[in-house]
């Protein structure tokens, strides 16, 4: 259940013995059906995720009550909504599981804990941090500047088995455009692979 997490800290930084024991005491396993929340739109964020298996959505609800899907993690990834988290707050986003999920959760007092025993902890947390921001900022401004093939076609780069796991209506959700315009796409750049 640790070798993935393990994994993917030790390509931050090196662990040593004593924090590879830190990593697996205070990381809890845990698991979930399919359809389950891991988190609903006004509950406090308690944890920090480390996907091991399974694909979890993210979204918001619109002010017409509209599910809108804001993105996607997948395994070997961290989730968490760091506002609600690190500020103890109802978070506007809620996180769900597509599909069984296999998952590692910290609680945000033993996530402290592990900082104060290990500055690698703190030098990891923080690349983690920069990694999503990064993300995040590069779709907003994908949303904004990007017309949609260009968006659909970065997904389909960066993340294919995504059109094999989620619904189409989330992932058009996701890209900021209706699902009649993502089969639309979809249909223009088969043709055009085809001739």
């Amino acid at each position: 259940m640790y070798t993935q997490i393990k994994s993917y800290m030790i390509q931050m930084a090196p662990l040593n013995k004593n924090e590879i024991h830190w990593l697996e005491t205070f990381f809890e396993p845990d698991e979930l059906s399919k359809g389950t929340y891991l988190l609903e739109v006004g509950q406090v964020c308690k944890y920090i995720f480390f996907i091991n298996k399974g694909l979890v959505r993210h979204g918001h609800i619109d002010e017409k009550g509209q599910e809108i899907t804001c993105d996607f993690t997948c395994e070997n990834e961290f989730l968490t909504d760091y506002l609600s988290f690190n500020q103890q707050q109802p978070s506007e986003y809620f996180f769900k599981a597509m599909e069984e999920v296999r998952l590692l959760k910290i609680e945000r007092a033993n996530l402290q804990k592990l900082y104060a025993l290990s500055t690698t902890f703190e030098q990891i947390g923080r690349k983690v941090a920069e990694k999503i921001a990064v993300r995040v900022t590069a779709m907003a401004q994908s949303l904004i500047t990007d017309k949609a093939e260009t968006r659909f076609l970065y997904l389909l780069q960066s993340s294919p088995t995504i059109f094999q796991r989620v619904p189409y209506k989330y992932i058009a959700s996701y890209l900021g455009m209706k699902p009649e315009t993502l089969s639309r796409i979809r249909k223009k750049i088969q043709q055009r692979e085809k001739s």
